[in-house]
């Protein structure tokens, strides 16, 4: 046999194993001739070779199925923590913001509190010069607020007399 199928005796021999494991292997050689078997059997190769396809094949999804885990595992670890991030930022903006509401309302009371000693100095001491460069600074300043102060009347007037003189148009 070996001579006429070009096989080893090893393959011959696995051969005939496998054949013994189907249905026709248990038959005697009367049996072979005489009965008809109405199932049809693949080659044992074929059945294990879709038996370790399968086998992969659960393997691989059992893969994926861990993978998938492992992804939403990751997301949401990655979306803690990002928005951990992002509430740690916004916790630290909220307190650079009050720092510095802070610090600003400790310098308009300081600067008030100088204005104040100034007054109180100047009440306190009328007969006493202002120095001459302080007195030029402040008319100047007087005066501007003042132009300022009256630039502002005028627009308003002008806004009056146009809502006067156009009572149906929408105000913009």
């Amino acid at each position: 046999i070996i001579s006429v199928v070009h096989v080893c005796d090893v393959t011959l021999r696995k051969r005939l194993v496998e054949f013994e494991e189907t249905p026709t292997g248990g038959l005697t050689a009367e049996e072979f001739e005489t009965i008809d078997l109405e199932e049809e059997c693949d080659p044992p190769a074929y059945t294990n070779g879709i038996l370790k396809l399968k086998e992969n094949l659960e393997k691989a999804k059992n893969k994926k199925e861990l993978l998938d885990e492992s992804t939403e595992d990751i997301d949401l670890e990655m979306t803690e923590a990002i928005s951990s991030v992002e509430m740690s930022l916004v916790e630290e903006d909220e307190k650079k913001r009050k720092l510095f509401l802070e610090q600003r309302k400790q310098s308009i009371i300081e600067k008030q509190k100088e204005r104040d000693a100034k007054r109180k100095w100047r009440e306190e001491n009328p007969d006493l010069p202002i120095a001459e460069e302080d007195e030029k600074k402040r008319k100047l300043f007087l005066e501007q607020r003042k132009q300022s102060i009256i630039e502002k009347q005028k627009e308003r007037d002008a806004k009056r007399k146009w809502r006067e003189e156009n009572p149906d148009l929408p105000i913009a």
